[in-house]
């Protein structure tokens, strides 16, 4: 029976706590590949970079690149 009233007001206390506490802003950067890193303001910062494209394939054997033009064909059973 005392019990109860200690765990309500225990109960109250944390409510309470829990809508005076605030989440972190998380900041969030983009650059460029090749532009100097940005410097952090904060333990809640994300850097993304975006990257140059690149040529992953070069001047290779021609048979091995893909070929994004053509139609993907089934064959007949």
């Amino acid at each position: 029976m005392g019990f109860s009233r200690e765990l309500e007001q225990l109960k109250r206390r944390a409510n309470r706590a829990a809508l005076a506490t605030t989440l972190p802003d998380i900041e969030l950067q983009v650059y460029q590949e090749g532009d100097p890193i940005p410097q952090s303001t904060s333990d809640w910062l994300i850097l993304i970079k975006i990257e140059q494209k690149r040529d992953y394939y070069g001047d290779g054997e021609p048979s091995l690149q893909p070929d994004c033009g053509a139609a993907i064909q089934e064959d007949d059973p």
